[in-house]
Order: C-alpha cells, then structure tokens, then sequence
C-alpha cells in the first residue's frame, strides 16, 4: 500500500504535490485517506478509506466523539523512515486555520523527537530573518511534543515544526484533520444506512467526493481537480441541525 506504483492503481492519487513533499519530508511515505482542497470546502474520500473503514472509525468516534467522522476534511498514515527527517516547516493553507492536526502514533520509537518551534519563529520575526533549522541555537527554540504510542496529541501546526527520527525503526502516524463545526446526515438506500461526510455547516450543504481507484487528481491553485467519470459526488440537502 505505500508503493506508489500500487497506489496508482488501488487507491488514487494527487498530483502536483511531489516537488513539496520530497523537499521537506525526503523519504516519507504516504497512504491517503480522506484529502481537501486548500480551503477545506471539499473533500474527498480515497478507495483506501473502504479499507480501513471498520478500524478508522471507530477510533474516530473515540478521539473527537459523537458527530467526530463528519468533521475529517484530511486524513492519511505517515510513515517516516530510520533516520528522516521532516524538516522545518509551518503548514499553510486555509485548511491548517480550519482544522485541527491531530496525531495519533501507531508505531513509534523513544529515539523520535517531535519539536515546536514557536520563540523560533517569534526570535527571526522580531529580528527579521527568515525561519530555517540552522536558526535553532537555544534550547528554547523549540518544545518537544510527547509522541508516544497510545498518546494521542492536537498541535498547532500553523506553528513551524520538525520531527526527527533518530531511531532504527520506522514511525508511523496516523494523521486526521478535524473541523469544529460540521454535521452529519443519514441516508437510508433500502435496508443500508449511509453515512455521508458534510463539512463546514453552512447556508448551503457541501458534498462529500468518492474517488474510484485509480483516480488520478491534479492539485492545482489550491484546488482538487480529478477527470469526470472517476468520482462520485454524494450532495446532502442541509436541513438538518449541527451536531455541536
């Protein structure tokens, strides 16, 4: 599932991302499961998703609570290799000022330091140069966040951070982003309930985009843009009350 190859062919894939990802997180590896256009407006649903589903959601449910499933606008596992390095880097996008990172460690090492870097940025912003690594001088640059297998940790990922795995075994994350307002509507087709994912309520609802495998999408301008014919869009009337 983490070849790339298999991806294109069982899961789906986002293009126009690469260039970025290699750079600050040579090495790494992902399995996509729920993704966003920049803003969060939409989302859409990978094959992989089925295939996890009676695990995921469950867990879900624990982490966030009742109506938690409909305020997932991304979500993926992140393997990080022996020895890599996520560098340093805030996340942009209105996606990260609307949702909430959340990291839930699956299997990890003690040799990982995950680290915050907010008197960083706030040193090079007072002194007007840009942020980078070569910056971190004082022990109080950054804080550690305890990653540690069945601790499940929200960070500001707004905020400049960097991992480092120094171990010789490999992490893997899974790695939600949840929206605080949203609810969910139940659809009943005959004797099946179907839950759809609405994101965001507001005066008119949003759909939920499932992607057939093999769907090749193209992340451009911020936007999702996937061939027609490859998804299925399910649109929710937006009656119904929020969650809370």
């Amino acid at each position: 599932m983490w070849d790339d190859n298999e991806a294109r062919v069982s899961n789906a894939m986002v293009e126009g991302r690469d260039a970025n990802m290699a750079n600050i997180k040579p090495g790494c590896g992902t399995i996509f499961l729920v993704f966003s256009d920049q803003m969060a407006e939409h989302a859409y649903r990978f094959p992989y998703y089925e295939y996890f589903r009676d695990v995921l959601e469950p867990l879900i449910l624990e982490i966030l609570g009742p109506g938690g499933l409909t305020r997932v606008v991304r979500m993926q596992f992140a393997r990080m290799p022996p020895g890599g390095v996520i560098h340093l880097h805030p996340d942009g996008g209105g996606f990260a000022h609307k949702a909430h990172r959340i990291h839930v460690p699956i299997f990890t090492n003690p040799n990982v330091s995950f680290q915050i870097c907010p008197k960083l940025v706030q040193r090079c912003k007072e002194q007007g140069l840009p942020l980078g690594e070569h910056r971190i001088t004082e022990t109080s640059d950054c804080v550690e966040v305890p990653m540690e297998e069945g601790i499940v940790s929200e960070i500001n990922n707004v905020v400049a951070h960097r991992v480092l795995n120094n171990g010789d075994e490999a992490r893997f994350h899974l790695v939600p982003d949840a929206k605080e307002s949203s609810f969910l509507q139940v659809l009943n087709n005959g004797d099946e309930a179907r839950i759809h994912l609405v994101l965001d309520a507001k005066e008119s609802s949003l759909p939920t985009v499932r992607l057939q495998p093999g769907t090749r999408c193209d992340y451009t301008n911020g936007l999702v843009l996937c061939p027609e014919g490859t998804v299925v869009e399910d649109v929710v009337q937006g009656d119904d009350e929020e969650d809370g």
